[in-house]
Order: C-alpha cells, then sequence, then structure tokens
C-alpha cells in the first residue's frame, strides 16, 4: 500500500510541476499512413481525462451547450480516507465559458475516484466506470487570479 502511495504521490507531484510549464506537446513523425505520434503534458493527459465531465457539468449549469476551455488548473490532490480503504482526486480548476459572445469565467472543483489504489484488480476495465462528483461551481468568477491562487 505504501509503494501505491507513493508512486501516486510521484504522478501527482508530476501534474503539479507540469501546470506551471507551457504546453508540452511535441509532435513525432508519422509511424504510418494510418498514426501519428504525438506526447502530452500530465497536465494535458489530465485535461483531456477529464473533459467530458467538464463538458456534462457546464451543460448542467448552464441548461444547454456552451463554448468553454480551461483556463487554468490550481489544484490537483490525491485524498486517502482513512476510516475505510478509499482514495480519490479532486482537482481545482478555472475554465471560460462563452455567453452571448463574451467569457465569463467559473470556478469548479471535481472529485473522481482512483481504481487502481483502491484494490480493485480490474481497474483497466473499470476506467469506464469512474465516478465524477462536482463539489463546486461558482459562475462568472470575478477575480480568476484569487481563484487560481487558492490552494496553492
Amino acid at each position: 500500500m505504501r509503494r501505491t502511495l507513493l508512486i501516486l504521490s510521484v504522478l501527482v507531484f508530476a501534474a503539479l510541476v507540469s501546470l506551471n510549464i507551457s504546453s508540452g506537446e511535441a509532435e513525432v513523425p508519422r509511424t504510418s499512413k494510418k498514426e501519428m505520434v504525438h506526447y502530452l503534458s500530465a497536465e494535458e493527459l489530465l485535461l483531456n481525462f477529464i473533459g467530458p465531465k467538464i463538458e456534462e457539468i457546464v451543460q448542467e449549469q448552464y441548461g444547454q451547450r456552451k463554448p468553454w476551455h480551461f483556463v487554468k488548473v490550481s489544484e490537483v490532490k490525491g485524498i486517502a480516507s482513512v476510516k475505510e480503504p478509499k482514495d480519490w482526486f479532486e482537482v481545482k480548476a478555472v475554465i471560460a465559458v462563452e455567453e452571448k459572445s463574451k467569457m465569463k469565467y467559473d470556478a469548479l472543483t471535481i472529485k473522481f475516484d482512483n481504481h487502481y489504489i483502491n484494490n480493485d484488480s480490474d481497474f483497466m476495465k473499470n476506467l469506464k466506470n469512474i465516478s465524477f462528483d462536482l463539489l463546486k461551481y461558482e459562475k462568472d468568477v470575478k477575480n480568476i487570479n484569487q481563484k487560481t491562487m487558492e490552494g496553492q
């Protein structure tokens, strides 16, 4: 258990370190006519993973689909329950949502399961079953600098 927590800590640390680094996507020449290999930073990987859920959350908050994009991920935490063997991640982020040709900034916090740490032997099969919970959503945040500095 300690080894898996150490590995998780290293992964979270790598994600946090890469948050302050500009986009690290590097394109590699095509390996075949059907594939192109490119590399992602830890932040880009995380955002690609949670992006579809954020899309659903934005649609629920506004009652319809809205164009949006990530502005800043301000905090990524791995949390372990002391009372029961359960671990999860929490991500705080600021997103820009387009409404009536203007950009509004919304702050949100989401929580999602960590099947691997929770001793789920079929965790690779269960990635599609990861549960996401919206912990907090604030619309039209005026001071995004303050929101991006929270938790740092």
